[in-house]
């Protein structure tokens, strides 16, 4: 299961970089979570699974449907999330070790993208900004609004 999660992982971690995200070792360190989750079982469950992960800190959910047809409709995976830890749920398709070329996927890039982006009117940054104290957001100030971020998942424990 762990070279299948490295599927859309890989992808969503080499674009935060390339947005200038930087990835920290620490849970303390971290602004917010990426929490990759497989489809093993059921969507429901497998999200609930992937959430206890986060032990409180706000978290951006990616759940992978494994199909080897990328016209393959997935209901969307945000309406089995009622967790307000959860700032963006977004579903993506991928066959063994590679994401699909599909609509999907397509939508889960902008998505991501939007909700992360390096734009100072990003929507994490806005969320980031309205759940620090004033003292916290004046030092992120001085560090030019560098995001921390760190990656967790929910694949290692998915054997």
């Amino acid at each position: 299961a762990k070279r299948v999660c490295d599927a859309c992982k890989n992808y969503v971690i080499n674009y935060l970089k390339s947005i200038g995200k930087v990835q920290v070792e620490s849970y303390a360190e971290s602004d917010f979570l990426m929490v990759f989750c497989p489809v093993v079982s059921k969507v429901g469950t497998d999200i609930e699974a992937a959430l206890m992960l986060t032990d409180g800190k706000p978290a951006v959910l990616v759940v992978m449907h494994h199909t080897f047809d990328p016209h393959h409709l997935v209901a969307e995976s945000r309406r089995q999330v009622n967790d307000a830890r959860v700032w963006l749920t977004v579903d993506c398709l991928f066959y063994q070790k590679n994401l699909l070329p599909c609509p999907l996927n397509d939508i889960m890039q902008k998505q991501v993208a939007d909700f992360l982006g390096s734009s100072s009117g990003s929507l994490v940054r806005r969320l980031l900004l309205t759940r620090r104290p004033h003292n916290v957001v004046a030092e992120m100030r001085d560090l030019w609004w560098q995001e921390l971020f760190v990656l967790w998942g929910c694949c290692w424990w998915c054997l």
